[in-house]
């Protein structure tokens, strides 16, 4: 817990002077290269309140985005348990996943992928000037 308020202040004292912040007014590299308004902008544009559920890959991601949404440490935790992690749904609705571009590498993107068991099929969408890549799967729940 002391880790995230100490972080939180390192990151306030570490803006580059050209770096635009947005929301939070947080300075959070590992989201925006330099521009965070364009980039959440630019995540939001097909955002749909109603149907739509984020899978953000930490807590300081997730003070950027609104409304529903799943928050795991992606980062610290072990790849077999994030194996083992399985999202289900009971309605219709679309989760939006921000994973960090080294995630495609060591397998962890594609754990988290696959551990929304109902996704039919995985969109891809690089961001210019996003440090994520967001992908989007329409999650059909099984018939009851």
């Amino acid at each position: 817990m002391l880790y995230g308020a100490v972080s939180v202040v390192g990151k306030w004292h570490r803006v580059p002077r050209n770096y635009e912040t947005t929301g939070p007014r947080l300075y959070h590299p590992s989201l925006a290269n330099r521009d965070e308004s364009a980039t959440v902008k630019a995540l939001l544009q097909d955002y749909s309140p109603g149907k739509d559920v984020w899978y953000a890959p930490d807590g300081i991601t997730a003070l950027f985005l609104p409304r529903r949404m799943v928050i795991r440490q992606a980062d610290f935790q072990p790849l077999e348990q994030l194996r083992r992690e399985v999202f289900r749904t009971s309605v219709p609705l679309r989760v939006l996943v921000l994973l960090p571009r080294h995630f495609e590498q060591n397998a962890k993107g594609i754990a988290i992928r696959s551990s929304f068991v109902q996704a039919k099929r995985w969109e891809k969408v690089e961001i210019p000037g996003c440090n994520y890549i967001r992908w989007a799967a329409e999650l059909i729940p099984a018939r009851q």
